[in-house]
C-alpha cells in the first residue's frame, strides 16, 4: 500500500497495523520512515524496538531501547515494561 511519505500518522498507523499482524519488517521500514520525519518520536522508536527484539535483531532492539530512555523521565516504567517482555536469555544482553 502505498501512503505519502509525509503523513506520519497514516505511516505510524500502517506500521502499528503491521506489528500487530507480526509483519515485523515492513513494520520496521514504516517506523524507519516515521523517524526520517521526527527524530524524536520516542512512541515510534519505542515500537520499532519491540518489532527488532521480534526478529531478534538484539543490537538494534538496546539500542533503540537506549533512546527511549534517554529524554523520557519515566525511565524505571519503560525499563520494567521492556525487562517483562523479555526471556531470561535476553535479559542478559541489556546488563
Amino acid at each position: 500500500m502505498s501512503i505519502n511519505p509525509k503523513d506520519a500518522d497514516l505511516i505510524n498507523g500502517r506500521a502499528v497495523a503491521y506489528l500487530r499482524k507480526g509483519t515485523y519488517d515492513k513494520a520496521i521500514e514504516d517506523y524507519n520512515m516515521l523517524l526520517k520525519l521526527n527524530l524524536n518520536n520516542i512512541e515510534g522508536c519505542f515500537r520499532r524496538e519491540i518489532a527488532y527484539k521480534e526478529i531478534k535483531n538484539y543490537d538494534k532492539t538496546i539500542a533503540d531501547f537506549r533512546k527511549v530512555l534517554e529524554p523520557n523521565p519515566n525511565k524505571n516504567m519503560l525499563k520494567n515494561s521492556y525487562k517483562n517482555r523479555m526471556n531470561k536469555n535476553e535479559k542478559v544482553l541489556l546488563m
